[in-house]
């Protein structure tokens, strides 16, 4: 593999306990292209995402309906320059979300699955030119499964609505203001993580009664200034993943 290929694996040969590749693929070969593996598990951990898993199936397939502008004095109907476009999702996702046993959302991890649609792709893929081309199919894959992780790392860091955890980010906000509002917003973000920092770190013992309470299967905290939803990383999120290559061709030799 060629130095600008490392760290791409093929997409038959990942080796993952947190990410698996289950897609077959048609047209083209599978070993000529390459998903990268480290790139997308630390993705995962800013996402919150505990496992993600990659399939592939059948779906529905853009299309284009003319609309009818008249009908002819035999009553046929005749169809005009305008035309309803449905336009179909390249992938779908499913989010599990995890047993929120701890008010502190930073210890619940959650899992996703990313569904190739298949037809849709390859729809798109003989629009654009060879429909056994490397290149053209990691593009597909690289942006559905790039789109895909940010919406499901978005969907799960946001859905920490707890009463409990709500009310203490609302008592961090305000408490924050006073003695830090002096130094301005980067005061009012000293205050947040001195702040969160104190009860991420104690809040499992002094909350539940016993830490077990608060782990998951993935039993580490993931740090954040919010107890609740973590827009802070949802956004960061959406950052990292808009122009990442987490997909691309690679040789098989």
């Amino acid at each position: 593999m060629s130095k600008n290929e490392r760290g791409f694996v093929p997409l038959h040969q990942v080796e993952s306990d947190r990410l698996q590749v289950q897609a077959t693929l048609p047209y083209v070969d599978p070993n000529e292209i390459g998903i990268n593996v480290g790139k997308i598990e630390r993705l995962m951990g800013l996402a919150g995402l505990a496992t993600l898993k990659i399939t592939a199936g059948e779906g529905d397939v853009s299309s284009s309906t003319p609309v009818v502008a008249g009908h002819t004095p035999n009553g046929e109907a005749f169809a005009g320059r305008i035309a309803t476009k449905t336009k179909a999702k390249i992938h779908t996702l499913e989010l599990y979300k995890p047993d929120e046993t701890c008010v502190i959302h930073g210890f619940n991890w959650g899992d996703a699955v990313i569904n190739l649609n298949i037809s849709e792709i390859s729809d798109r893929i003989m629009h654009d030119g060879n429909i056994r081309s490397p290149e053209l199919w990691s593009r597909y894959l690289n942006k559905a499964t790039r789109n895909g992780l940010a919406e499901a790392g978005s969907g799960h860091l946001t859905m920490g609505w707890k009463k409990d955890a709500l009310q203490y980010d609302g008592i961090v906000l305000i408490t924050s203001v006073g003695p830090y509002a002096a130094w301005g917003i980067p005061g009012l973000l000293a205050g947040g993580l001195i702040m969160e920092a104190f009860v991420n770190i104690l809040w499992p013992y002094v909350h539940t009664g016993t830490p077990q309470d608060c782990k998951s299967s993935h039993e580490r905290l993931r740090p954040s200034l919010f107890v609740g939803p973590h827009f802070e990383r949802a956004a960061a999120l959406q950052v990292a993943t808009r122009f990442a290559t987490l997909v691309k061709p690679v040789n098989s030799d």
